[in-house]
């Protein structure tokens, strides 16, 4: 029975966006519920608390898996999170990355997430950055969720932040839409349907135009590019999916309507 409902809930998030456009479905979608979903570093399928996580399966049809060749990095299934299975992050050295597939350009994220730590700035999910490399960080910084978007030279060109407490260690589904051309981002973050800002926010001039692009996605610590991984979070993640557009508001009410089917999160509707 719960099988058929992970499945069942997988198979509508999946569903999300295909609405007949060209490249308008779904390019990742990670669910530590999913079955064979984590394995270790030989490629056997791991179920059990505190196991190492290798290598998170993308479900989405587009194979492009998560992974950590660095046992000491690597994160642990935690079960029974929200209801479902969790992949837990220490906040110390722990973190996933991925290649290439996706721009800055027109993007939504829907990440399903619990954190242990609300008092410091931890990166959620990040691209490679550096000296010379644009970049997108969702962040929590203290009980806040968070998106920071920098131009090729390492300048803030892009910060929504959150208007009020979020309450973000009781478990969130955060949707961050981001849609950038000429240098400025435009964008919201929400929270179990609580919406926060929804402006452009440009710190300094961008002196190219922001969009291409993103290098090493990565879940669990700021990839900083020529530097070492930083701002490392520390809870657990249950649910990663992004979409190469912006989602109606009416696909993102889908997604917050299945994470609290799934999760048991009290969510309320965009508008």
């Amino acid at each position: 029975m719960l099988t058929h409902r992970r499945k069942g809930i997988g198979a509508r998030l999946s569903d999300v966006g295909e609405n007949g456009t060209s490249g308008s479905g779904i390019q990742l979608h990670l669910d530590a519920t999913a079955p064979n979903a984590l394995t270790d570093a030989e490629g056997a399928v791991i179920t059990a608390d505190e196991d190492s996580i290798a290598r998170w399966l993308d479900i989405s049809g587009n194979a492009r898996a998560f992974s950590q060749a660095t046992t000491n990095n690597m994160p642990v299934i935690e079960n029974g999170v929200l209801g479902n299975v969790g992949v837990k992050f220490d906040g110390v050295n722990d973190f996933i990355e991925s290649g290439e597939f996706y721009t800055y350009v027109d993007s939504t994220f829907f990440i399903v997430f619990k954190n242990t730590n609300t008092t410091g700035t931890e990166t959620l999910f990040s691209d490679r950055g550096g000296n010379n490399n644009e970049q997108l960080l969702i962040r929590t910084s203290g009980n806040y969720l968070k998106m920071l978007a920098k131009d090729d030279g390492g300048n803030t060109i892009g910060e929504i932040t959150p208007d009020s407490t979020s309450g973000i260690d009781n478990g969130v589904a955060g949707i961050i839409k981001l849609s950038a051309s000429a240098g400025t981002p435009t964008g919201s973050v929400s929270a179990n349907g609580t919406a926060f800002k929804d402006a452009t926010q440009a710190s300094y001039a961008s002196d190219t135009a922001f969009g291409g692009n993103a290098e090493d996605p990565t879940i669990g610590a700021r990839n900083s590019g020529d530097l070492s991984p930083a701002n490392f979070f520390a809870g657990h993640v249950l649910e990663v999916a992004i979409w190469p557009r912006v989602l109606t508001v009416a696909e993102m009410n889908k997604l917050l309507k299945i994470a609290s089917l799934r999760y048991g999160l009290t969510v309320s509707t965009l508008t």
